[in-house]
């Protein structure tokens, strides 16, 4: 974004650092001078000068035990950005719950930014700080937390051949971070270390059996520190593990580098639990050798494992989203929340209770504890209520309401709330609404979520005035604790049921782990069934998006400065969050088909291998009629969503009717990838996008369209008046500068890959993809993605980590690692089953040969090399395995190797079984 450009209103700045929400950023962003990112396990903040304070993206970890896996990453936010990377190797993992006296800076009563309610911190940890530019000053400081006893700590920095150590401290050296308020306790203020580094990595260890690192800043004082993209702490350049995935072609040996480079620069970047990225994230990481093999160091096999079988599943069968802590719905997108709801909601948080709210407690005893944000409630007579002031919310704005407490009481019974309106203003059980007690309740951080849904109940109309809650009526003693209260849209997504059913899909594939699909197979049933009943999928054959909001309606109407808002409609359905996909939703449709396969395959399988086990139950599908569903499905899409003018399939269709068409190009190649398109249709769609065809009323056109050279763009079409309500001035920024109007993702061009692979051919495909191989080489020469659109002269700015742009590249777009997949799901033509692997290449001309080494598929590592007609299968494995292939068409043999055919009719395909124990060769000609 060029700020000289705009002239932006400070409502506005807030949103364009949190535009494209799939960063997890507070949209209120400042307090003072501290900024705070929430990476979902711990915490990160910047001072208003751009440099990082703490940050932590920690893997999974047992307590009091060393973490092998965690680390702590520095990403550059601006020019004075120092640190890139903080790799932690020893230390004992801590979490605990969150306290205002343990955080930085503490929580004041005025403060508007969302607190994380966990922190995770080390104990005596020893760390390093690399890519550091030997001879340049830097200058370090540390914040260290101790117990308050007066524990002693020290700190010994070690550069090269030296090492300074700090005296023994117990309160710190006096020096403090600028802008913080430190409490009086617990606390060293920050430790300063100037020095000229020596070489470019620094070893820092903290000594004290009480004393924990918890926020850190570096400098470059001398300036001229560059620093690189996904920083790893090796001295020479990144250089892939031995058993890391390389490609080979003859002749392309300098595009295979570049390519091997690119796929383990985004391989490597965090993970994120986040149901979102479910499918694109296991199709992606879990069929290469170390995810299988070192857990300790890419446990994406573990992580995903971990992640699919504790997702959150309400009792309707709607899969939660799993994104960070917000005070946004507890199973959805952090946005919108009460605090966009200009007005129209209500929340108290943060130590909302206290003060003067106006909020009173009847037959109990009320004690706010300002230090631990609690309102404590002490019962002494049965039927005891809270109270609130009286309020103005408008219920249309308010589907759910909110209570984060817990509850430590005898026969504490089911409590329940109540309200008034303005039609209504005395309390009556006509209008009350139970809900789950907190301790049969989930939530996070120790207190149970309970989310009202009250837009269920036919009173819950107009203008809601007062409201009292009953947190355990039938308890007379006892303690309630309530952290915070307030409305909730419903910002939970109709892709996370698919997207999980696809995750669970892929894991099993790759990893043929039978206790995990014991586990998840009643829960994937359960997923589809929400889609298929409460989404509509069986009877509309399509998804009509059935949670409140989510209408597909804009969040306005009118022109630049006379608008005219309408909270509450339009709520974000998927990953293209500040778009009012909703409705009848082609996106969410798409998904769902891709769904209805990839368990009918599962079923499929089950049903062949009585030897797996698996119970089928009665809630088992029919893999033969979801199948015929989905054929419904495909043509349900391709006549509905069809536009007939611009020859392209449109986002989606408003409840009012109106059908919403921007050039969705991810929506399209995605369509084309699936199979849902048309052979004739996906045809028109890659002539447009190709820039072969011209479609009016489009904005970008012809070869402007790839003007990124990434991928194309996002969108080709202009969009000012279709948003959410959140977004308010969508023309402050210029065509481009958005990622959601006119700017490019990166992960996305495997769907581009793909669709000009199955529709114009090989050649066509090998084409984009050198041109996106070239541009990833440019990047990389000129210091790494964000040095490379530093400056803006590319057409656009980088988006990521708290700031607005028209590219997605890294941070929170980690699905970046898309696309190098199209080698082995494309060219290769690999196409894993989850009992059989089946192979089917499409080599570009002029190829003699692709050849991928290091893939795992259950258990069985494997090198696959085909070119011509033969294909050459290397096997390795410690356990006896049988491994089926599947091969195209007929007339294949077995030239080595001990494979035996195996017949089977109409399916134009030939089956051999691999006996793999050991290492073996396995090769085949077709004649």
């Amino acid at each position: 974004m060029n700020l000289k450009k705009n002239n932006i209103s400070g409502q506005l700045w807030i949103l364009l650092f949190s535009s494209f929400f799939l960063y997890p950023v507070s949209f209120r962003l400042f307090a003072g001078e501290i900024t705070y990112i929430d990476l979902k396990e711990g915490t990160s903040a910047m001072d208003a000068s751009g440099r990082f304070l703490f940050g932590y993206d920690f893997g999974s970890s047992d307590e009091s035990i060393d973490q092998k896996i965690g680390d702590i990453r520095f990403k550059q936010i601006s020019s004075r950005g120092g640190a890139a990377y903080c790799g932690i190797f020893k230390g004992t993992f801590h979490p605990q719950e969150w306290n205002s006296d343990f955080f930085m800076p503490p929580v004041k009563k005025d403060d508007p930014l969302v607190k994380i309610l966990q922190d995770l911190v080390y104990k005596e940890p020893e760390f390093i700080l690399c890519k550091l530019t030997p001879g340049n000053e830097y200058k370090l400081q540390i914040l260290i937390r101790y117990s308050g006893e007066k524990r002693l700590f020290r700190i010994a920095f070690t550069d090269g051949d030296s090492t300074d150590t700090t005296p023994e401290l117990n309160e710190g050296d006096g020096r403090a971070i600028p802008s913080l308020d430190l409490p009086e306790k617990n606390w060293a203020a920050a430790i300063a270390y100037e020095w000229k580094a020596q070489t470019d990595i620094m070893t820092i260890n903290v000594h004290g059996d009480d004393a924990h690192i918890y926020g850190m800043t570096l400098e470059d004082i001398s300036g001229g520190h560059v620093m690189v993209d996904n920083p790893l702490c090796q001295e020479e350049e990144i250089l892939s593990p031995e058993d890391f995935p390389s490609f080979h072609v003859p002749g392309l040996e300098k595009e295979m580098e570049i390519l091997e480079k690119f796929f383990i620069r985004h391989y490597l970047t965090h993970i994120r639990g986040c149901t979102l990225w479910q499918d694109w994230m296991t199709f992606s990481t879990l069929w290469p050798s170390p995810s299988a093999h070192h857990p300790d160091q890419y446990n994406y096999r573990r992580f995903h494992h971990d992640f699919l079988l504790n997702a959150d599943i309400d009792d309707e069968g709607c899969v939660a989203t799993h994104q960070h802590a917000s005070f946004a719905h507890r199973d959805g997108w952090p946005f919108p929340s009460f605090e966009q709801s200009m007005g129209k909601g209500a929340g108290w948080v943060r130590g909302g209770f206290d003060g003067n709210p106006g909020w009173t407690c009847e037959g109990a005893k009320g004690e706010f504890v300002k230090d631990k944000e609690l309102w404590i409630l002490t019962p002494e007579q049965l039927q005891s209520y809270i109270l609130s002031p009286e309020l103005n919310i408008d219920s249309s704005n308010a589907p759910y309401m909110e209570l984060r407490w817990r509850r430590e009481t005898e026969n504490g019974g089911d409590p329940y709330m109540e309200w008034t309106t303005e039609d209504s203003p005395d309390f009556s059980p006509a209008r009350r609404m139970y809900f789950t007690p907190a301790e049969n309740d989930r939530g996070k951080y120790g207190f149970s979520f309970a989310c009202i849904p009250l837009f269920r109940h036919p009173q819950w109309s107009g203008t809601i005035k007062r409201i009292r809650i009953f947190p355990a009526p039938l308890a007379s003693s006892g303690k309630i604790e309530i952290n915070a209260f307030m409305t909730q849209y419903d910002t939970r997504h109709t892709i996370n049921n698919s997207n999980f059913i696809l995750g669970c899909r892929n894991y099993f594939t790759w990893s043929g782990d039978l206790v995990f699909l014991r586990k998840s197979l009643p829960r994937m049933r359960t997923a589809m069934r929400w889609l298929q009943k409460q989404a509509g999928g069986l009877k509309h054959g399509c998804i009509l998006d059935p949670l409140p909001g989510h209408d597909g309606r804009p969040g306005y109407s009118g022109e630049p400065g006379e608008r005219k808002f309408y909270p509450g409609r339009g709520v974000g359905s998927n990953y293209w969050d500040i778009l009012p996909f909703g409705g009848w939703d082609c996106y969410s449709s798409n998904y769902y088909y891709k769904s209805l396969l990839a368990l009918a395959e599962i079923e499929e399988s089950v049903s062949h291998h009585p030897e797996w086990n698996i119970p089928r139950g009665v809630e088992s599908f029919d893999p033969v009629e979801l199948r015929l569903h989905s054929k419904t499905v495909r043509e349900t899409i391709q006549e509905k969503f069809w536009n007939k003018d611009t020859g392209r399939f449109v986002g989606w269709i408003d409840l009012d009717g109106k059908a919403w068409d921007y050039g969705f190009t991810f929506l399209n190649l995605e369509l084309i990838e699936s199979g849902v398109a048309s052979d004739k249709q996906a045809q028109s769609i890659l002539d447009w996008i190709s820039g072969n065809r011209i479609i009016n009323g489009d904005t970008s056109t012809g070869e402007d369209i790839y003007k990124f050279r990434l991928a194309p763009r996002a969108t080709t079409k202009r969009n000012i008046e279709c948003y959410q309500w959140v977004w308010q001035c969508p023309e402050c920024l210029e065509f481009g500068y958005q990622v959601q109007d006119g700017g490019a993702v990166l992960g996305f061009s495997y769907h581009d890959l793909a669709s000009r692979l199955k529709i114009l051919g090989a050649d066509n495909a090998w084409e984009r993809f050198r041109e996106i191989l070239e541009w990833d080489r440019e990047t990389q020469d000129a210091g790494g993605y964000r040095a490379y659109y530093a400056n803006g002269d590319k057409g656009t700015t980088l988006q990521g980590g708290g700031t607005a742009g028209g590219i997605g590249i890294d941070f929170e777009f980690i699905e970046s690692i898309l696309a190098p997949q199209i080698m082995l799901y494309g060219f290769l033509g690999l196409n894993p089953q989850p009992d059989r692997i089946e192979i089917s290449p499409n080599l570009p001309s002029g190829w003699d040969f692709l050849k991928i080494e290091n893939i795992s598929y259950q258990d069985i590592d494997m090198d696959i090399r085909a070119g011509g007609d033969e294909i050459e299968i290397k096997t390795s494995s410690s356990v006896p395995k049988t491994l089926r292939v599947d091969l195209p068409g007929e007339n294949w043999s077995a030239v080595s190797g001990d494979a035996h055919e195996q017949f089977a009719a109409g399916f134009n395909r030939q089956i051999f079984l691999l006996p793999v124990s050991g290492k073996s060769m396995f090769q085949f000609k077709k004649e």
